[in-house]
C-alpha cells in the first residue's frame, strides 16, 4: 500500500506560543505576578515621593530658622514677626512638595482629592496677592488698612494654612506608606 505524502509550508511565521518557556505557566498566574510587581513598584515610588514631599513641605518652616540662628550668632537678631513672612517667601518649596505629595497619594491611592485641592489652593492663593499689587506691597503692614491690603492679608493667611495642611497630609501619607510592623511574639 502506497501512501502519498504532501509537504506544504506553514502559514505561521515568528515564534510559536507553545515554544516559549513561559507558556507552561498559566495566564492567570502570569497576570497575578505582573500585578504583584506593579503593586511593589507603586509602593516603592509612593514611599520615595512621600519622603521627598515631606522634606520639601518642611523646608519653608525650617529655612527661616537658619536666618534667625545666623542673626543671633552674628549679633544681628531678626524680629520674630518676620518669621511668617519668611515662611511665605519660601512657599514655592511647599507647592513643589505638595505636587510630589499628590503624585505619592495617587500611587498609594490614599487622600488624593484633599491633597490635590490643598496643593492647588497653595499655588493659586499667592498669585491672587501678586495680581492685586506689587510683590513687596503684601509685606507692608501699613497697607492692611486698605481693602486691597486686607484681601492680600487674607490670602497670605490662607496660604499659610494650606502649607500647614500639606504638612499634616504629608505626615498622614508617611504613616500610610510606612506601616508599623508588629514584632512576632516568641513563645518562651
Amino acid at each position: 500500500m502506497k501512501t502519498k505524502c504532501t509537504i506544504t509550508t506553514c502559514p505561521h511565521t515568528g515564534w510559536r506560543v507553545n515554544a516559549t518557556p513561559e507558556s507552561d505557566i498559566p495566564e492567570e498566574q502570569l497576570l497575578e505576578i505582573a500585578a504583584r510587581e506593579k503593586a511593589e513598584r507603586n509602593r516603592r515610588r509612593s514611599r520615595f515621593l512621600s519622603v521627598a514631599s515631606a522634606v520639601l513641605i518642611g523646608l519653608p518652616f525650617a529655612l527661616p530658622l537658619v536666618f534667625f540662628i545666623n542673626g543671633a550668632r552674628t549679633n544681628y537678631p531678626l524680629p520674630v514677626l518676620l518669621y511668617p513672612f519668611l515662611v511665605l517667601v519660601f512657599s514655592f518649596l511647599s507647592v513643589v512638595g505638595g505636587l510630589l505629595l499628590y503624585l505619592a497619594s495617587r500611587k498609594a491611592n490614599h487622600l488624593r482629592k484633599p491633597i490635590g485641592w490643598i496643593t492647588l489652593a497653595a499655588f493659586l492663593l499667592p498669585t491672587i496677592g501678586i495680581l492685586f499689587g506689587d510683590y513687596l506691597f503684601q509685606y507692608d503692614y501699613t497697607s492692611f488698612s486698605k481693602p486691597v491690603g486686607l484681601i492680600i492679608l487674607i490670602t497670605l493667611l490662607l496660604t499659610l494654612l494650606c502649607m500647614l495642611a500639606l504638612g499634616v497630609f504629608s505626615a498622614l501619607m508617611l504613616k500610610k506608606v510606612f506601616p508599623k510592623r508588629l514584632k512576632p511574639e516568641s513563645d518562651s
